[in-house]
């Protein structure tokens, strides 16, 4: 007795399992979206630094377009690796969680006019929780693809690591800002570079404890 092929059902896996590459149109248009809201944010960090020409008004689609060309290359060479366009995704948002992040910051300081001391952490902080805010919002819906899953559970190990990415990123800034000898760099350079610093450290930090704590299945 053989079964007839007719009778083989196919099963599609669940959404949170299917390949993140299948959708291309999706990866493309919010690889987009976070490039053009990165933009937005990176004009007072640009304006901060001293650069203050009509030409800030290009970065948003500017860097839209950058995104979306890493989008392109990224699903080109990870093509069904589950995990490569968890990278390249997690990259493009990153990158617009650090321009809010290096935002906020820069506008709390054009606005205060603080760039060292205890303000810069109650500045960064609030810059901070907001990317924070985003970074979870994007991260479980677009890059890992857990919208089926428990919040709950994810939320406090989210939060966790996050906690932990803040005292790294914060230190950092405050401690490079308010006790390293900056001679020839202006308070809104050193900040910005003590920011690059925190922002790289949390990055990686974030990436390990969000693929292999939070989101892992």
């Amino acid at each position: 007795m053989g079964t007839s092929l007719y009778n083989i059902k196919t099963v599609a896996p669940p959404v949170s399992e299917q390949p993140l590459s299948s959708d291309r149109k999706s990866h493309y248009f919010f690889s987009a979206v976070a490039g053009f809201g990165a933009g937005i944010f990176a004009i007072p960090v640009v304006y901060n630094l001293g650069f203050t020409h009509g030409v800030l008004v290009f970065l948003p689609p500017l860097v839209a377009l950058g995104a979306l060309l890493v989008a392109i290359v990224g699903r080109i060479l990870g093509k069904e690796r589950k995990w490569l366009i968890q990278a390249v995704r997690f990259l493009v948002v990153g990158f617009l969680n650090t321009s809010m992040s290096f935002g906020m910051l820069n506008f709390g300081s054009l606005i205060t006019g603080i760039y060292a001391g205890r303000g810069i952490i109650v500045i960064n902080v609030i810059a901070f929780i907001i990317a924070f805010s985003n970074s979870f919002i994007w991260n479980r819906y677009w890059t890992f693809g857990r919208s089926t899953s428990p919040i709950g559970a994810e939320f406090g190990k989210f939060l966790a690591v996050t906690l932990g990415s803040l005292a790294l990123d914060t230190g950092l800034v405050f401690t490079l800002t308010t006790y390293i000898p900056h001679d020839g760099l202006s308070p809104a350079a050193l900040e910005n570079l003590a920011k690059v610093f925190g922002a790289g450290i949390s990055m990686l930090w974030n990436f390990l404890g969000y693929k292999f704590v939070v989101f892992k299945k």
